[in-house]
């Protein structure tokens, strides 16, 4: 005695038919193609996938030039802010004391002119950015 009553066996009957039709056109529309079309297909497609990797590389590559440019400006901001202000309290000495303050000037000063080198240093590393080759890149980044 089955366990499936007549119309479920007809069901499974009716399904296996569907697929033993289907395996038969998967058979014959494999036969179409030619072997040598089926690989050039496949070289193609890698070859798509592997220009889509080195296309992500270098998309990687100019983030991280872009972050590094990035870092450099904002450096650069920070030291003109800072000189901004010496500038500012220099001028208010300047023009409200009548003390003698001239070391306090003088330290300033020392330190503005710190703060202008390290503008040019940092302005030098991105000129060499800028003008460096791809191969360079992850060396100048590194180096900074």
């Amino acid at each position: 005695m089955s366990v499936l009553s007549d119309s479920d066996n007809q069901v499974i009957s009716d399904l296996k038919d569907k697929v033993d039709g289907l395996e038969k056109k998967i058979s014959v529309m494999d036969g179409l193609v030619p072997d040598e079309t089926k690989m050039q297909h496949t070289e193609s497609m890698i070859g798509d996938m592997w220009n889509f990797v080195n296309l992500g590389k270098r998309v990687d590559g100019c983030e991280d030039t872009l972050e590094t440019h990035a870092k450099l400006i904002d450096g650069i901001r920070k030291e003109i802010k800072d000189l901004n202000s010496y500038k500012f309290y220099l001028d208010q000495l300047k023009e409200n004391s009548t003390i003698d303050l001239r070391a306090m000037i003088d330290g300033l000063i020392s330190d503005m002119g710190e703060k202008t080198k390290k503008i040019n240093g940092l302005t030098d590393k991105i000129r060499a950015l800028e003008n460096s080759k791809p191969g360079r890149l992850i060396f100048n980044i590194l180096t900074l």
